[in-house]
């Protein structure tokens, strides 16, 4: 791991420097580190763009990050870097976005009548 933006480091819950020049392994669950790193030689393979939704368990509930990554070819024409770039999506898969607590909003009025009646 080379970089990581500020976002992205308060949804994994680890900062750049703690995971800096690290392996995935090395900081993430072993079955999450197993996806990732299969996603990583895929592209390494193929040379080709992968998108894909990663769903793990950090803390006491699931994320869910849309994530694509994108080779860069070297002057031989293989795969000499990798960018990754990653969007919170827990928040869509589960119901927290805005309208979902519009609706829960509405269905609590709707459930308890105005005090006067009205």
């Amino acid at each position: 791991m080379e970089q990581i933006n500020a976002a992205h480091e308060r949804g994994m819950g680890f900062a750049l420097e703690a995971i800096r020049g690290r392996r995935a392994e090395s900081f993430l669950p072993p079955d999450v580190a197993e996806r990732v790193i299969a996603s990583y030689d895929r592209v390494t393979r193929t040379g080709e763009i992968h998108e894909y939704r990663e769903t793990f368990q950090l803390g006491d509930e699931p994320k869910y990050w849309d994530t694509t990554l994108v080779p860069l070819l070297g002057d031989d024409g293989r795969v000499a870097k990798i960018i990754g770039t990653s969007r919170n999506g827990t928040r869509q898969v589960t119901g927290g976005g805005l309208a979902d607590r519009r609706g829960r909003a509405r269905l609590q009025q709707s459930s308890h009548p105005h005090p006067r009646g009205a």
